[in-house]
């Protein structure tokens, strides 16, 4: 028995049974999944009824399906498919969107790692905490270089590993505003918009000055306020610190 209550006694207390801790960060290689496990690594351990989703994690594993053992390349391709682009992309987020809520409806705290599906806009009908995790482009691009993610080829140096991230993160928003007009999903194309246009405002804002509070507050104007921000530029304990007490002091 745990003398205190644990982490996931406060989420349930706040959510009424099951709900959603979403982690999202718009630029890629901010450390958004490695928080993202570590919370759910806490949260697996003091109940059982916790499931994780990450949908860079479908996309990696899709992208090695069809042959490409490197991300940016299979970006690449999609973005030169746009039909093939639009198949993928709408299926793993059809699938994802459902599974939020089925997992929801059954009572589970669902911990989901992903840009599109995190955002508050996407998390309105169900009950939610949503962080978003940020890192100064000096950070990103040095710890790519240190340890590249799976499926991610290992950088030369610092600046090559975060002008692959931004490459990436501009991809993202070209195949969002293919997505807002062309995917077979109504309920989706919303979301796709709302996406593609916090990533174009925010790379405007956080390219001018590449410092870490440049992008905290190229978020604040993006998203109206919503959501919770964790500085993660330093070590991930840290960071985990930050998300353990905000949930538990309530103020969310």
């Amino acid at each position: 028995m745990h003398k205190h209550p644990t982490l996931a006694h406060h989420l349930r207390r706040r959510f009424h049974g099951g709900g959603v801790v979403a982690f999202s960060s718009f630029v890629h290689g901010s450390g958004r999944s490695t928080v993202a496990k570590a919370i759910y690594g806490i949260l697996s351990q003091e109940d059982g009824d916790v499931v994780r989703i990450s949908t860079g994690e479908i996309f990696r594993e899709m992208s090695q399906e069809m042959g490409f053992q490197d991300i940016n390349r299979f970006v690449d391709f999609l973005s030169s498919h746009p039909n093939q682009m639009i198949q993928v992309e709408s299926r793993i987020d059809a699938t994802v969107y459902d599974l939020i809520r089925r997992y929801v409806r059954e009572g589970k705290i669902v911990v989901i790692d992903s840009n599109l599906h995190a955002h508050p806009h996407a998390l309105k009908d169900v009950p939610s905490v949503h962080f978003y995790v940020y890192a100064s482009p000096k950070t990103i691009g040095e710890r790519l270089t240190k340890g590249p993610r799976e499926g991610e080829r290992r950088y030369k140096d610092p600046q090559e590993a975060l002008e692959a991230q931004v490459k990436r993160t501009v991809k993202d928003a070209d195949r969002y505003a293919i997505l807002k007009h062309r995917s077979p999903h109504e309920h989706l194309k919303p979301l796709y918009a709302r996406g593609e246009k916090v990533i174009r405002r925010l790379l405007r804002n956080y390219l001018k000055e590449r410092r870490v509070e440049t992008l905290r507050r190229a978020l604040l104007r993006v998203t109206a306020g919503e959501g919770i921000f964790l500085n993660n530029d330093g070590p991930l304990e840290g960071t985990v610190a930050q998300a353990r007490e905000i949930i538990t002091s309530g103020r969310w």
